[in-house]
């Protein structure tokens, strides 16, 4: 289902201090999900820390990271309006002060619905852009790359706007680049010896949800959905328990993201599912940013260990 999603879950009644919800800047069709951020450019992007910028269809997430203590310095999540676009891309960069000339170490993360899952001895490359065209259609004009995952014998071949690329090669010539996919997926491979034999994780972001499928240290499916209503979103759920002939009393589902711990979602799968986990990896975090949930986070710290 093609549409932004509108269930967008606040912060709550947690302490703001630094935060900024619900900003809208001047002239730019984005609103503020949380920022420790103050003002346009505060921060110096030259600096030994890495720097990573995630963009979805519908979202933009920057955050900076100190390498030495691993520990996270400064975020923003901002949604989007309108679906992104180059001139979106370069006006939103342009105000937070970044440039080819100041940045360092910049890690980018393609959160792209145009992509597909592949058995390794069935990927040639020769093909990647019919694949990708069959499954998406021809209406974009795509850079394409792709993402080798190598414990599942599986490449992520995805796109990205050519327009869109341009404007990251123009600001980020020399950055490291996966899709959101890879850094999932590199994720669950790495817990499947502590994981239950059966798990659905769901990523909440601003526009989509991403999720993924493991039955018996096999991943089976991985995919974005844009849904508008909490029954949407719950029928697709039940719908891939079916499909997958999971069994609802043992499997387990990890919940992280943008989501509220008393949004209307997690009471409805709590009438369905017995186990509901809220997924808040473990890391380091500096003073003012700790009012943000860490399950909100926990997305975002994943590509970190990825890229």
């Amino acid at each position: 289902m093609a549409g932004m999603m509108v269930c967008f879950q606040s912060l709550g009644k947690v302490k703001r201090r630094k935060l900024h919800k619900f900003v809208s800047m001047p002239s730019i069709p984005f609103i503020t999900v949380y920022s420790s951020f103050q003002g346009n450019s505060t921060y110096d992007f030259s600096s030994k820390n890495r720097l990573f910028v995630e963009l979805g269809q519908h979202h933009i997430a920057i955050y900076v990271i100190d390498p030495s203590s691993n520990t996270l310095i400064d975020l923003e999540m901002v949604k989007l309006n309108e679906e992104l676009n180059s001139l979106l891309l370069q006006t939103y960069l342009e105000e937070k002060g970044i440039s080819p000339e100041k940045c360092r170490n910049i890690n980018l993360v393609l959160n792209t619905k145009e992509f597909a899952l592949i058995p390794s001895n069935l990927y040639n490359p020769s093909f990647n852009r019919h694949l990708i065209e069959t499954i998406h259609g021809d209406m974009l004009d795509l850079q394409l790359s792709a993402d080798e995952l190598s414990f599942f014998d599986a490449v992520n071949v995805y796109g990205v706007q050519r327009e869109i690329n341009t404007v990251l090669d123009r600001f980020f010539p020399n950055a490291n680049r996966k899709h959101k996919n890879a850094c999932y997926v590199k994720d669950i491979a790495s817990q499947l010896d502590a994981l239950p034999p059966q798990i659905i994780k769901i990523f909440f972001s601003p526009s989509h949800i991403d999720v993924l499928i493991v039955k018996n240290s096999t991943l089976q499916f991985i995919q974005k959905f844009y849904y508008e209503t909490t029954d949407d979103l719950l029928y697709y759920i039940l719908t891939l328990t079916e499909k997958f002939n999971l069994d609802k009393k043992s499997l387990c589902v990890y919940l992280s993201g943008i989501i509220d711990l008393d949004a209307l979602i997690l009471f409805e799968f709590r009438k369905h599912f017995v186990s509901i986990e809220i997924e808040h990896k473990q890391f380091s975090i500096s003073n003012h940013i700790k009012d943000i949930p860490g399950h909100f986070i926990t997305p975002l710290m994943i590509s970190s260990q990825c890229v």
